[in-house]
């Protein structure tokens, strides 16, 4: 996808109260989506430990935030499987051993299946709505995770894992095979499931809005989907990838938002969740004022600059076994 400009990048100034408002109004929008999300995985408690019991797996994908319900278009229960988010979904395989190695190794032991999904994302509805990431290039997602697929069977660490390599269709949460990919029999009741509770409804009755970028959050952390529970809100990355390349992964994200998307940051600020297991430290450690500084010295923002006044930094902490969560603190006046 290119960078054109979807919208006026020089509106009027929002004056400090309406911004403060706004923000306000972020914070609880956050706080519905955790709840609506903390609902629906305690509803699916006990599908989810009968799946754990059973296998372990990993879904790997890119940070797009057309991609809320990638995990689920598997078929596994919310929750049952882990999920990894990049740019484009570019990971290697020494950063997933480093990440899931002890959990792949006791699931071996156990006797447990081991799932590996990769999922790159296309839209069908519209050929121009693609990874952004990869430029659009299809063939080019298809090389690079056959490729990483191709890697990852032969480790020895991954001996004997399923791997499933499928693009993920924003439009309608289907999955199309890349390669000998066999796409797991329980996509397709997934598939008319997500239709169905989300209201995503067959690829042509997709709005412009929800078919293109139109969120304006970015989580970092290990449970976007504990987050968000609704599609086309919040982009997501894994702090498990080194951290310059996660400050340009949020870099990439700001630029997107402010470039390529249906949000207007003069009615709603980029909200920035840094989300880490209770009691540990958030995943990036800079101040608000690091953060924006480094995200504006990177090239992808030359010229389109965040400023301060457009930017919301919330720190959160979740149970993951729960998904309970909380807001630890954030930019925002009292």
């Amino acid at each position: 996808m290119s960078f054109e400009t979807l919208s006026d990048l020089k509106e009027l100034p929002v004056s400090h109260a309406e911004r403060e408002a706004q923000k306000e109004r972020e914070l609880q929008l956050l706080e519905q989506d955790r709840t609506k999300a903390v609902a629906e995985f305690a509803s699916q408690r006990e599908a989810r430990e009968a799946r754990r019991a059973k296998a372990f797996g990993v879904v790997v994908g890119c940070m797009d935030e057309r991609n809320t319900f990638q995990n689920e278009a598997t078929g596994e229960p919310l929750g049952a499987v882990e999920s990894f988010s990049s740019p484009g979904g570019r990971v290697t395989a020494e950063t997933l051993l480093k990440l899931y190695g002890p959990q792949i190794e006791e699931a071996r032991k156990s006797g447990k299946e081991i799932n590996i999904y990769l999922f790159p994302h296309k839209c069908s509805g519209d050929g121009h709505a693609g990874c952004a990431a990869f430029k659009n290039d299809e063939a080019a997602l298809t090389e690079y995770f056959s490729n990483l697929a191709t890697d990852l069977k032969s480790r020895p660490e991954f001996a004997g894992a399923n791997f499933v390599t499928a693009f993920y269709d924003t439009d309608d949460h289907g999955l199309e095979p890349i390669g000998d990919s066999i796409i797991p029999a329980a996509a397709d009741y997934a598939r008319n499931r997500l239709v169905e509770s989300v209201g995503i409804s067959k690829a042509d009755g997709v709005g412009p809005k929800d078919r293109v970028h139109s969120g304006n959050r970015i989580y970092v952390g290990e449970l976007p989907r504990a987050w968000s529970a609704t599609r086309n809100a919040a982009y997501n990355l894994h702090p498990g990838m080194p951290v310059e390349e996660l400050l340009e992964g949020v870099a990439l994200a700001v630029r997107v938002i402010k470039t390529h998307s249906h949000v207007k940051l003069r009615e709603k600020p980029v909200v920035i969740q840094l989300d880490s297991p209770v009691g540990s430290e958030d995943p990036i450690q800079m101040t608000d004022e690091k953060i924006l500084e480094r995200l504006n010295a990177s090239p992808l923002l030359k010229g389109i600059e965040l400023t301060a006044d457009e930017l919301l930094v919330v720190r959160s902490e979740t149970d993951k076994e729960s998904w309970q969560g909380s807001i630890s603190s954030l930019s925002v006046e009292k």
